[in-house]
């Protein structure tokens, strides 16, 4: 067992696996260890959803923002309330709802237009090898 605490959401990052244990905030599993990583503000412990893309760790903290954690450090994204994430290869979809997809990638975010140049507002995302399905 990792932990008596009721988990609320994982993921994973190369070999390690990060945990969402609610309001006691994000944990980190490796090598038979379980350690508390500080959320990036003192108030941001309690993530909506996490996403692991490559080496980083994606973190939706509601109308505080998206943020990336590297394994030492936050990083903002953007301050929106995700609805859902995904990956294709190296690239980070986000859906913010109305506000639209966007992609993050090269520390860049930037939208995805929808047929006929609409704002794309998908139910769902799914990253399948190199494609995306919304």
């Amino acid at each position: 067992m990792v932990s008596a605490m009721n988990a609320q959401g994982m993921t994973g990052v190369e070999s390690t696996l990060y945990i969402d244990f609610g309001s006691s905030g994000i944990f980190k599993y490796m090598e038979g260890v379980l350690t508390d990583v500080k959320g990036p503000e003192a108030t941001l412990v309690n993530p909506q959803q996490l996403y692991g893309l490559g080496s980083n760790l994606y973190a939706d903290f509601g109308t505080s923002g998206l943020y990336q954690y590297d394994g030492m450090s936050w990083t903002p994204v953007v301050k929106m309330d995700a609805e859902g994430m995904t990956g294709v290869g190296k690239t980070l979809y986000i859906d913010f709802g109305a506000s639209g997809l966007f992609k993050y990638a090269g520390g860049k975010l930037t939208g995805v237009k929808g047929p006929e140049g609409t704002i794309a507002n998908p139910e769902q995302l799914l990253g399948v090898g190199s494609f995306l399905y919304a």
